[in-house]
């Protein structure tokens, strides 16, 4: 038993120096293989971190597009409301020129009726005094045919 035990031992010995033999072998291909590789990955690493710089620019100047934008668009908008604030001055001076010239034309249509009665009253005044010219004036031919 010892001796069979003995024999597969040295049988196993053989076949794990074989087996080293044809690792070391494979393992310098491995390592080769395993080298480019890493030359590889270094190089897509590589792609990819200059993809990704490329992208980080480009987004970077459509940020700054963008504030480019924003800022002209809020430029666009102090304009507009400064248009709109001259605007309501102007609608507010019209309203008060309104006012003022609605007042003007209520005094001077009160001046009017009280020009028109006045009128009225001057000449029924007159109207008045020539009947009573014309009363004296008859009663001084009356007088004067008296005589």
């Amino acid at each position: 038993l010892a001796k069979a035990q003995r024999e597969a031992s040295g049988r196993e010995d053989a076949k794990l120096r074989a087996a080293t033999a044809a690792l070391r072998g494979e393992r310098e291909e491995e390592l080769i293989a395993m080298t480019k590789a890493e030359k590889d990955a270094a190089e897509a690493w590589s792609a990819v971190a200059e993809i990704d710089a490329k992208r980080r620019a480009d987004l970077e100047a459509r940020q700054k597009r963008q504030n480019t934008e924003i800022a002209e668009a809020k430029i666009e908008m102090k304009a507009v409301e400064m248009e709109i604030a001259v605007l309501q001055a102007r609608k507010d001076e019209d309203q008060h020129r309104e006012r003022q010239l609605q007042r003007r034309a209520t005094a001077l249509q009160s001046s009017e009726r009280e020009t028109k009665t006045r009128i009225a009253r001057l000449a029924e005044e007159a109207g008045s005094l020539e009947a009573q010219i014309r009363a004296a004036e008859l009663e001084a031919e009356a007088l004067i045919a008296k005589g």
